[in-house]
């Protein structure tokens, strides 16, 4: 039985479907999450069809359909996500640039 109550000690982030890249005059499909040899911070496979949940700090490789400059609208479809219970967990800021 699954519930609340379940001490699921798992990093979980938000289960996500469906990534689109809208560039110009192409759109894209992005898949890489969905495929067995996941990006890093995706977690393995978990039982969703067409689902997959990331560990809070997921990457989605675009370098391909990005290059040269190009600039793009990326669609994501967010299927489920928390709640979650942050309780003594080191919190790590990191600053990213463009």
């Amino acid at each position: 039985m699954i519930g609340p109550f379940v001490d699921d000690r798992r990093f979980m982030g938000v289960a996500v479907g469906e990534i689109s890249l809208q560039c110009a005059k192409q759109h894209y499909s992005i898949i890489s999450h969905l495929q067995t040899e996941k990006p890093a911070g995706w977690q393995a496979d978990m039982g969703w069809d067409g689902v997959a949940w990331t560990t809070g700090n997921a990457e989605l490789p675009l370098a391909d359909y990005l290059s040269n400059g190009k600039m793009g609208m990326l669609s994501i479809t967010v299927r489920a996500a928390g709640p979650y219970i942050v309780d003594n967990q080191k919190i790590a800021k990191t600053e990213k640039s463009a």
